[in-house]
């Protein structure tokens, strides 16, 4: 899908979002290689509480420099 949107669609930054209390979702984000870049406090309301979301993305300059062997 990264290969997809770097090379057939042009784009220059791919990023993803999670819940800041779901660190499997954020690995997932980080085995594609994305990188951490900040939280944001309070951002997502959702069953009667707001929660946390953290960012994660990858430029196109750093896609493939930062691919890992292990498959999902």
């Amino acid at each position: 899908m990264l290969e997809q949107a770097f090379t057939e669609h042009g784009l220059n930054r791919v990023f993803g979002r999670c819940l800041a209390r779901n660190p499997a979702s954020r690995r997932v984000l980080e085995k594609a290689g994305m990188a951490f870049e900040g939280r944001f406090e309070q951002e997502f309301f959702m069953d009667g509480a707001y929660e946390d979301i953290e960012y994660l993305a990858l430029l196109k300059q750093d896609y493939g420099t930062t691919q890992q062997d292990t498959p999902f």
